[in-house]
């Protein structure tokens, strides 16, 4: 049976204790990210990432967001703190066929944002397209078809990359080692101008 002293010691407390998991659910909308991207004049879904990320990133996502309104520098604070995210796991799931000349046009469009928001130097991206040309071969007669999809490991500096076919299937793997491995792989969908990033934001600043 509680005495006075301690019922008080819990009253006195509980004020605190509901901020910190108000605090923790707030940070939690932060930490999973769930879009689906269409081609918003036919309607058409074109792929569903899901993305989780580490605690620490999502609270200082979280404190972003609630400093204010959102605004183009709200945004890209959003942005560069999901761009230093040191543990990450993604899903890009496709919603529709996609050519193998397609898919290394996007890949060539990526590297060059990346370059242009100073992630990389022009030279590496231009390996990463000859790369990815190389690693998805497999492609060419296929093209990547509906159900097929990337999943992706952040772990500090690496980045473990695998591809599935629809039938869940893993038809390739491969490792990536490098200080902005990261900040490379999440730029693909939170440097401005790629088709993922006014969604993401959308979905960040929508309120609980």
């Amino acid at each position: 049976m509680q005495s006075g002293f301690g019922r008080r010691i819990i009253l006195a407390l509980m004020p605190m204790m509901l901020l910190a998991a108000t605090a923790i659910a707030t940070a939690e909308r932060f930490a999973h990210l769930d879009f689906l991207l269409e081609r918003t004049w036919l309607k058409v879904d074109v792929a569903r990432l899901v993305m989780d990320v580490d605690e620490e990133t999502a609270r200082a996502v979280a404190e972003i967001v609630e400093r204010g309104n959102r605004s183009k520098e709200s945004e890209e604070a959003v942005a560069a703190r999901y761009l230093e995210t040191r543990r990450a796991d993604l899903s890009l799931e496709f919603k529709t066929d996609l050519s193998f000349n397609r898919f290394l046009d996007s890949a060539a469009k990526n590297s060059k944002r990346l370059v242009d928001a100073g992630l990389i130097e022009s030279e590496v991206g231009e390996r990463m397209v000859e790369e990815r040309a190389r690693r998805f071969a497999f492609l060419e007669k296929t093209g990547i078809r509906d159900g097929d999809r990337f999943e992706y490991t952040l772990r500090g500096d690496t980045v473990t990359t695998r591809y599935f076919d629809a039938d869940d299937s893993l038809q390739t793997e491969f490792v990536g080692i490098g200080a902005r491995a990261g900040a490379v792989l999440l730029g693909t969908y939170f440097v401005r101008g790629s088709s993922f990033f006014d969604g993401l934001m959308d979905l960040v600043f929508a309120g609980p």
